[in-house]
């Protein structure tokens, strides 16, 4: 029988998962615009409440905040520590084949907005190299998730202590005859085993799990275990960027549905009557309001001679079109987002004001960089391990993989060109021709060879040689290039 500690433990555990699958659906909600917004019956009328959704409406922000950072998380390259360059382009080949450009959007996307994301990786038989699928966080269905994706389970549920194993729950469908089957399935990751699951409801409604198939993931060779094959890539916290957005996005939809109120109920202003009941039927005013005269314009109103109707002009809607501007200054800074990603102005900002803004955001993305960055790591160490294990590659397993990431900062890429050729200019002057130049700027040699192979370049050469002959220079004075690559063009000799 559990003791009293174990049975107040399982039940923490189960409340902490429920409510942090609650925060990836409401993360998930929000990112797409779906928000708990309350609507009047007037503002249903014209607020998209006949979209397929229901009610829905949204200044949605929260998208902002999350591509911002997820728009510069790019992996350029991955190295080894080794450069070994027979590894880093066995690298190459496998996340080509894995479409990794699109991959890593989906990974990172996950990651930053849910919180975490996941990519499990194991082998396929059929193409005989690794596989790297891509998974979401699980949600379930009983708190309006999807019932699909992974988990990562940690001792005493902290992250930050090594992995014991990983679940990956899913539907699966089948057919008998013309009936469709549904059936829930779990797989459970050990580091030396995968668990198969059959997922059923007692009859009094307890979720059972039952074993189907237990696989050994193992080395064929040495029998030593795999490791754990699902990678977990974790914002920081294992929180969603759109943790501390989402309060002022509700404050600015409650805004901006009270200033869209104040606009249509002062549109016309207020009418004042007195000595005359401003009711279709002449009687005191309905408690719906159903019977009071509906005011448009062109309308004309006939009442007697004793009573009056008087305007009254609506309110300034200025400081609530000021309110809610300076909300989303405030989750702007909030969110460590440059405010230029949310509000245009006619203004053009200098560069070291756009850095000056930049910065905070610039840091979040570096701190990113380094998370996300040791789990592709991971990723790669693991997809070599099953290579070598059943694609018999011999891949030096000591070598350690290192991930490169584009920039942080939004580049002016004219003038980082300029910059570029001008450099160029000044290596050509000390001697250095432009192939090594490019050399030493990190270009791949392959690169380069086309570069200096191709026709332009033949003929920018060929050119100036006959322009120098021709004036009876000498080698040494022969220095002007030509072409595509300008004065940056050089002869490698």
């Amino acid at each position: 029988m559990p003791l009293p500690a174990e049975v107040a433990y399982s039940a923490w555990l189960a409340d902490n998962e429920k409510k942090r699958q609650q925060n990836v659906v409401l993360a998930r909600n929000y990112y797409d615009g779906v928000q708990d917004v309350k609507l009047t019956e007037r503002q249903k009328e014209f607020l998209g409440f006949n979209t397929t959704e229901g009610e829905r409406f949204a200044l949605n922000y929260c998208g902002i905040v999350t591509d911002s950072v997820t728009g510069r998380l790019i992996v350029k390259q991955f190295t080894t520590s080794t450069k070994n360059e027979a590894l880093e382009e066995w690298a190459r080949e496998l996340l080509t084949e894995a479409r990794f450009d699109q991959m890593q959007r989906e990974v990172h996307q996950g990651g930053v907005n849910d919180g975490e994301h996941f990519v499990i990786v194991d082998w396929d038989d059929e193409a005989k190299r690794p596989r790297l699928s891509p998974h979401q966080r699980y949600t379930s269905t009983e708190v309006e998730g999807d019932g699909f994706g992974c988990k990562g389970h940690y001792p005493d549920d902290d992250p930050s202590l090594p992995m014991q194993f990983a679940s990956k729950r899913w539907t699966s469908e089948t057919w008998e005859g013309e009936k469709r089957v549904t059936t829930q399935r779990m797989n459970l990751y050990y580091p030396d085993r995968v668990e198969a699951y059959e997922i059923t409801r007692a009859p009094g409604g307890t979720m059972e799990f039952v074993l189907q198939e237990t696989t050994p993931w193992v080395d064929p060779v040495t029998k030593l275990a795999l490791g754990i094959p699902v990678v977990h890539f974790r914002n920081p916290g294992t929180r969603s960027e759109l943790w501390d957005a989402i309060p002022p996005q509700d404050a600015i939809n409650k805004t901006a549905l009270d200033l869209l109120a104040m606009a249509d109920t002062n549109g016309w202003g207020f009418l004042l009557a007195t000595g005359v009941q401003p009711t279709t039927d002449s009687k005191a005013p309905a408690a719906d309001g159903s019977n009071y005269i509906k005011v448009h314009p062109g309308m004309w109103l006939v009442v007697p001679p004793e009573a009056k109707i008087e305007r009254i002009a609506g309110e300034d809607p200025g400081p609530m079109i000021d309110l809610l501007d300076t909300l989303v200054i405030k989750l702007a800074q909030i969110t460590d987002t440059p405010i230029n990603r949310f509000q245009a102005s006619r203004m053009i900002a200098g560069s070291e004001t756009l850095k000056q803004q930049d910065a905070p955001l610039i840091a979040k993305i570096e701190a990113r960089q380094v998370l996300f960055g040791n789990a592709w790591e991971d990723v790669l160490s693991m997809a070599r391990r099953l290579d070598n294990a059943w694609g018999a590659k011999g891949l030096d397993e000591e070598a350690r993989f290192e991930s490169e990431w584009e920039s942080a900062e939004v580049r002016d890429q004219m003038a980082d060109e300029m910059k570029f050729w001008a450099a160029a200019e000044q290596a050509k002057k000390a001697g250095v021709p432009l192939p090594a130049f490019l050399e030493l700027q990190g270009w791949d040699k392959q690169k380069i060879a086309k570069i200096t192979s191709s026709e332009e370049y033949k003929q920018a050469q060929e050119m100036r040689k006959a322009a120098m002959d021709s004036l009876g220079a000498t080698n040494d004075e022969r220095g002007n290039g030509g072409g595509r690559f300008g004065r940056a063009n050089e002869d490698e000799g």
